[in-house]
Formats: structure tokens, C-alpha cells, sequence
């Protein structure tokens, strides 16, 4: 991926959050993904994880499974 004419931003992730957004980025449901962050981090915080995604623009959009 080039990215020419946008800046990089470096975050730090919270908790767990590797393994939230991994399970988020192989389409894994939140429900999942928040399952995953607890599992790799005992002090796993889902609001705070979720917010980091909604604040780094992150989160395009939400949809309902069938």
C-alpha cells in the first residue's frame, strides 16, 4: 500500500486490542472480537477499545449479521 500524500499516525493499543482487532479484521463479529480481547487480556475494556477505533477513524461502519 503507498500512501503518498497521507501522514501516519502511531497509536498505542489498549489492552487486548490485538487480538480485538484481529478478530475484527478477519470478520469475526464485535461479540467475537470482544471474546478474544478478554481472553488475551484479563483488564480488557470494550468501550475503550471501541472508542480507540471510532477516534483513529477506524470503524467505516456497522452492520447487522443475518
Amino acid at each position: 500500500m503507498a500512501r503518498p500524500f497521507a501522514e501516519i499516525e502511531v497509536r498505542r493499543l489498549l489492552p487486548g486490542g490485538h487480538a480485538f482487532i484481529g478478530a475484527l479484521s478477519e470478520g469475526q463479529s464485535v461479540a467475537a472480537a470482544v471474546k478474544a480481547g478478554q481472553a488475551a487480556a484479563g483488564d480488557f475494556d470494550v468501550a475503550a477499545n471501541l472508542m480507540a477505533l471510532i477516534e483513529a477513524r477506524i470503524v467505516v461502519g456497522l452492520r447487522e449479521s443475518a
